[in-house]
Formats: C-alpha cells, sequence, structure tokens
C-alpha cells in the first residue's frame, strides 16, 4: 500500500527545481559578471578611477542580477527544510 502526504508529497520536487533554478542563475550571473569585469580591466584601462568605475560597476548590477537568484535558492531551502 503506498501512503501519500497529501498535498505537499510534491513539494519536495519544487523545492529542488527552485534550488536547481536558483543555483544556475547565480552561476551564469556570477560568469558573466566576472567575463566582463575581466575583458574590461584588460581592455586597456589604465586609470585607477577607471578601474575603480567598472569595479563598481560590476558590483552594482552584478548584485542586482545576482539577488533574485539567490531568492529564488532561499525559497527552495525554505520550501525543503519545511516539507521535513
Amino acid at each position: 500500500m503506498v501512503e501519500s502526504n497529501g498535498p505537499q508529497s510534491g513539494g519536495g520536487f519544487i523545492a529542488t527545481a527552485l534550488i536547481v533554478l536558483g543555483a544556475i542563475w547565480m552561476l551564469l550571473t556570477g560568469l558573466c559578471t566576472g567575463g566582463f569585469a575581466i575583458s574590461s580591466l584588460f581592455g586597456g584601462v589604465t586609470d585607477i578611477s577607471e578601474i575603480l568605475g567598472v569595479l563598481s560597476f560590476v558590483l552594482g548590477v552584478g548584485a542586482m542580477c545576482f539577488a533574485p537568484g539567490l531568492a529564488i535558492w532561499l525559497i527552495g531551502r525554505a520550501l525543503r527544510r519545511r516539507g521535513r
């Protein structure tokens, strides 16, 4: 006989899907931000003010793109913990 936990029986799949989606989002954001930073810094930037400008842009835009992935990942983790 198969027992069911009711409507929460599929919650593990959704939690895992959110964790994976958030991790992929953060990975791709990090790779994109890192590639932009490396290409900008090795693209002839010589002045310290230009370097600081590129780094502040990378940190600002990178954080705004990284935050939704982190939020999705944290929601997935919370769902997984609640389901146990």
